[in-house]
């Protein structure tokens, strides 16, 4: 008897420690500023194991959509060109918004997903998922059409130029889209969730190169799918007796093939791969050049710490490993100047202030310069703004009372302000234009425009535009067109001062 009243007490005891422990995990997962809405997870499976054989660059289709003549602004690739989040345009933005918020100019349903657009001179490039259904729909799924599709718009109206689909069943984990194309004139790369990229003409969506980083390079896709937005830099190649500049992609696979690699825009050669004995595996940050001293290199927060690998070779110049975040790590570094980076992540890391310096040998090493906890700045996953010598950001759960409120802080890691109990933003993104921080509250889809200057918070305008559930993807703007999305939805708003001088039309007088 007491032998079977020890069996039953066993077997009810272990699944209960087991529940114990699994509600524990969740608890310290959202206390850690882990989304706390779980509302559409339930449906949610795990990531497949499986490598998928993908038919790439897969189909082509052209739409009705036209671009747009005469519109020049550009947001071409994560946290534009100058990889501040700051906005160059030169496009006057209103000081308040009208009763019922700006403009919408135009919206359109999406597969579940945070990438974010990329826009170039009138065009918007977003790499969405389809569903194998209508978005926005709960009908059947036909799983033979699930794909990664990258979509070129108008920036106007919204009505599709091209698209270009292959199809990878991709089961949902928290969405399934994350990344920002990398568009210039010629050329436009994406990354999709499970690492396959493409290389297309910017114009016409035709196929230039595509690979495979699983297959290819051995790439560790990251549990929460690829996040690590593609660059598109501009170095110069010896040709013979004479040197040319010429546009190469820049990846990190963080895989045994390679731990990162430069590859042509036009011709698909491979220029340099760097080796990775130490079995550095990729995150959700995204990679950033810097230039030291002439020395022009690539910085990444790999799996194991930070890395810089020379531009030109791609030999690893240095390494920093006190800076590895789990379970995940995601915003990417801010380059200061040419020779301070900062870093912030979730999970109570804070931040950290890196400077390049030069050993007794003359070889580049990265010096820890200051480190602050939670409580005074770190981010869950958007990487802070560098605005006028000063950082922008918002602070994830463990920063207390002031937990999921925009904060300002100089470069020396003292907290300026920060934006009071009434206005948190959640997981949701930022950027700054026109002088003005455009902050969207990731839970409630509400978009807030504040002054950007380190004397204090100053908010001028507040408005309702998404019935938000998970709105994370990375903005843009450009000629005063704001794009903004949740898990579903993208939308188009106009932001442009309406008493703004027009700008004038008429020919140049021509000197005598």
């Amino acid at each position: 008897m007491r032998s079977i009243m020890r069996t039953l007490n066993i077997a009810i005891l272990v699944p209960l420690l087991f529940a114990v422990a699994g509600v524990a995990v969740c608890y310290a997962w959202l206390a850690e500023g882990g989304p706390s809405d779980l509302k559409l997870r339930e449906e949610f499976d795990a990531p497949p194991v499986k490598v998928f054989e993908v038919d790439l660059p897969g189909e082509f289709t052209a739409g009705a959509g036209k671009a747009p003549e005469g519109m020049t602004g550009s947001w071409p690739r994560f946290r534009n060109s100058t990889l501040d989040g700051v906005s160059t345009d030169k496009t006057p933005l209103a000081e308040t918004w009208p009763e019922g918020g700006p403009k919408a100019v135009w919206s359109m349903e999406l597969g579940q997903g945070y990438g974010g657009a990329a826009i170039h001179k009138g065009r918007v490039y977003i790499l969405d998922y389809d569903e194998g259904r209508p978005a926005g729909t709960k009908g059947p799924v036909d799983k033979s059409r699930k794909g990664d599709v990258l979509r070129c718009l108008s920036l106007t109206d919204g009505s599709e130029i091209w698209k270009r689909w292959y199809h990878i069943p991709i089961r949902r984990n928290h969405g399934v889209s994350r990344t920002v194309p990398s568009v210039t004139d010629r050329f436009i790369v994406t990354i999709g969730p499970k690492g396959h990229v493409l290389c297309l003409d910017t114009a016409t969506g035709k196929a230039i190169w595509s690979m495979d980083l699983v297959r290819e390079y051995g790439a560790v896709i990251p549990e929460w799918y690829t996040g690590q937005c593609p660059l598109i830099d501009t170095v110069e190649i010896e040709d013979g007796d004479k040197t040319i500049e010429r546009k190469v992609a820049i990846f990190a696979p963080g895989g045994p093939g390679a731990l990162m690699l430069a590859r042509d825009c036009e011709t698909g050669k491979i220029l340099w791969t760097t080796p990775n004995p130490d079995n550095l595996q990729m995150t959700h940050s995204s990679i950033v050049p810097l230039e030291h001293w002439g020395t022009k290199m690539y910085i990444y927060c790999t799996s194991g710490g930070v890395v810089g690998v020379s531009a030109e070779t791609g030999k690893i110049l240095w390494k920093f490993d006190n800076w590895q975040v789990t379970p995940a790590l995601s915003p990417s570094p801010v380059i200061i100047g040419d020779e301070k980076m900062f870093f912030s992540a979730a999970y109570k890391a804070g931040c950290l202030m890196l400077a390049i310096k030069q050993d007794e040998d003359g070889n580049s090493i990265a010096v820890e310069v200051f480190r602050r906890g939670p409580e005074i700045f770190g981010s869950v996953q958007q990487t802070p703004l560098l605005y006028a010598k000063h950082l922008y950001g918002v602070l994830t759960n463990n920063a207390g009372e002031d937990k999921q409120q925009m904060i300002c802080m100089n470069l020396d890691g003292v907290r300026l302000w920060s934006s009071g109990p009434e206005n948190r933003f959640e997981l949701g993104p930022y950027l700054i234009a026109d002088g003005k921080i455009l902050a969207l509250d990731g839970k409630t889809g509400a978009l807030t425009m504040a002054r950007a200057t380190p004397a204090g918070w100053e908010m001028l305008a507040r408005a309702q535009i998404l019935d938000a559930h998970e709105a994370w993807a990375p903005m843009a703007i450009a000629d005063g067109r704001l794009i903004l999305r949740d898990l579903t939805k993208m939308i188009c708003l106009d932001l442009r001062d309406p008493n703004a001088p027009k700008p004038s039309t008429a020919p140049a007088k021509q000197r005598p």
